[in-house]
C-alpha cells in the first residue's frame, strides 16, 4: 500500500508540474508576472478515511474492495460492489474514463513537504501537506517558486540553502532551517551559521522559512465527476456531486 500511494504520489506531481506550472503572462511593459497560481492559498490536506469503498480493477477485470481506514478520492470509487460492477463492467468507451482511473490514494498525515508562495510577504515557504492536498500553489522547491512567482527576480535560495556552519560572532546565529522535515534546528556544538541560511531565533527562522496555518480540507480535489461516494461540502459548496 505504501508503495503504491508512492507512485501515486509522483504521477500526482508530474501531472501538477507538466499541466500547471506554465510561464507568467506579460503586463503593458512587456515584462513577465507572476503566474496566477501563486496567489492560491494552499490546501494542507485533511484526508477523511473510508470506512467502505469499491473500485474498478482493470487488469483483474473485477470490482476490489479498498481497504477500511484508507484514504483515497477519484472518479473510480462506489459504495457497493453492486454500483460498481453496474457501472464498470462490461467496460465501454462511455465509462472507460471514470472507470480506467485508479483512485488517489494517500497518508492521513502531513508528509509531503512543497514550497508555497505567501503573496503578503511575497516569500516562499515551506508547508506540510497530504497527498490529497497541495493545491495550485506548491512547488517542488525554493527556486522554482521564486522563478514562476517573482519574475522580475533572480532566484536565489535562503531556507533550501545547505547550512554552513561557522563562528559565532555578535549576531550569534545559532538556528538554521532544515528542508527534509520543515523545521529550524540548532547548529551542533555552539556553531552558528555563516551563510544566508541562519537566524538567531526558532521564531524569525521559522517565520521566514515555514509557512504555519490551520489545515483546510481538499477531500474532493481528484472528484471531478459523479458517483456513488458522497463530497463533503466545502464553504461556498452546495454539496451536490459534480456533474
Amino acid at each position: 500500500m505504501k508503495l503504491a500511494a508512492s507512485v501515486l504520489f509522483l504521477i500526482f506531481v508530474n501531472y501538477i508540474h507538466g499541466h500547471i506550472w506554465s510561464t507568467g503572462t506579460k503586463n503593458e511593459k512587456g515584462l513577465k508576472e507572476p503566474h496566477k497560481a501563486c496567489w492560491k492559498q494552499p490546501f494542507i490536506g485533511v484526508c477523511h478515511p473510508l470506512k467502505e469503498a469499491w473500485y474498478y480493477d482493470q487488469r483483474a477485470n473485477s470490482c476490489k474492495m479498498l481497504t477500511p481506514g484508507t484514504c483515497a478520492g477519484g472518479n473510480n470509487l462506489f459504495h457497493t460492489m453492486k454500483r460498481c460492477m453496474k457501472e464498470c463492467m462490461p467496460l465501454t468507451p462511455r465509462n472507460s474514463e471514470m472507470c480506467l482511473q485508479r483512485p488517489t490514494i494517500g497518508s492521513c498525515g502531513p508528509v509531503v513537504v512543497s514550497w508555497f508562495f505567501e503573496a503578503e510577504s511575497k516569500l516562499c515557504k515551506m508547508f506540510n501537506h497530504t497527498i490529497c492536498g497541495g493545491g495550485g500553489n506548491a512547488f517542488l522547491t525554493e527556486k522554482k517558486c521564486q522563478s514562476i512567482c517573482r519574475p522580475k527576480k533572480t532566484p536565489k535560495a535562503v531556507c533550501s540553502l545547505t547550512p554552513k556552519p561557522g563562528r559565532c560572532f555578535l549576531a550569534k546565529r545559532k538556528w538554521h532551517f532544515n528542508e527534509k522535515n520543515n523545521e529550524c534546528e540548532v547548529f551542533p556544538n555552539q556553531r552558528c551559521g555563516s551563510n544566508d541560511n541562519a537566524f538567531s531565533t526558532k521564531k524569525k527562522c521559522m517565520e521566514r522559512c515555514s509557512y504555519v496555518k490551520a489545515p483546510s480540507s481538499c477531500v474532493n480535489c481528484e472528484q471531478t465527476k459523479g458517483n456513488e461516494l458522497p463530497l463533503i461540502k466545502q464553504p461556498g459548496q452546495s454539496g451536490r456531486n459534480p456533474k
